[in-house]
């Protein structure tokens, strides 16, 4: 009796027991850098690749509303290439859409930022004033650091009325596709 108990219980237990989730949806594979072998005083020291950072948003210009018919939409730019534009009112496109920008388009995004001197601006142009005009808002974070964010109602330095600009004609030419 207590053989056919104890084989109850085992077979109830194995039956019972709980496998691991698979992971539900796409993952992100990143590509694998080759490890590289370094020789210095005769020893040789193989040495792994850096880890691969994940996608960052690296971007983010926001069009504020006004009282009349501005412009009021967001554009994420992230480190991999990845645009998502989510058209709120008065846009050309409604909702979320996404794109893809070539490495090329990314870099001239980036040598605007620098050419900004991003990080060195002020988070508000003009300081003061101004509540009811439509303004822009644009948050930069770079791989290891945090966001930066600057507004601005009128009167932008140069470099970021051209980091403005940059993103304005980027989107201009993007094929963006409904994300559903």
């Amino acid at each position: 009796m207590k053989y056919i108990l104890f084989v109850g219980v085992l077979l109830l237990t194995t039956a019972c027991a709980r496998r691991a989730a698979a992971p539900v949806g796409p993952t992100l594979q990143l590509p694998k850098a080759p490890e590289t072998t370094v020789v210095t005083d005769s020893v040789v020291a193989v040495v792994p690749p850096p880890a691969p950072t994940a996608p960052y948003r690296m971007l983010r210009l926001e069009r504020t509303p006004c009282y009349g018919k501005c412009p009021y939409y967001t554009v994420d730019v992230y480190s991999n290439g990845l645009v998502l534009y989510d058209g709120k009112r008065h846009t050309r496109l409604q909702g979320l859409h996404e794109t893809r920008l070539d490495d090329d388009v990314l870099l001239t995004i980036r040598d605007a930022i620098a050419e900004a001197d991003f990080y060195n601006l002020a988070t508000r142009y003009p300081a003061a004033g101004l509540k009811d005009l439509p303004g822009t808002v644009i948050s930069v974070t770079g791989a290891n650091r945090s966001a930066h964010t600057v507004t601005v109602i009128h009167d932008a330095p140069a470099a970021l009325q051209a980091l403005i600009d940059t993103i304005d004609r980027t989107m201009e030419r993007a094929t963006l596709l409904e994300v559903r």
